[in-house]
């Protein structure tokens, strides 16, 4: 099953979400954030803006990588 099977329907229309999870900690836990904020791209109109909000909690042993997986990207 999809993401846009499972969560499309509630996402449409959708102009501002907060996701509280807070065990986003590890590779994984990140690629299916990643994918689910695919999904709301994929589902909203081009004209569109949807504001994501992030909750979770720094993991207190690596911490580091985790803020590599969700902090913005260094150029």
């Amino acid at each position: 099953m999809s993401y846009q099977t499972l969560f499309g329907p509630y996402l449409t229309g959708a102009q501002k979400i907060t996701l509280t999870d807070p065990y986003i900690r590890l590779f994984y836990q990140a690629r299916n954030l990643m994918e689910f904020l695919e999904t709301i791209a994929r589902i909203k109109p081009d004209e569109d803006e949807v504001s994501v909000h992030l909750v979770t909690v720094e993991d207190e042993f690596k911490g580091d990588q985790q803020e590599e997986y969700l902090g913005p990207r260094k150029k």
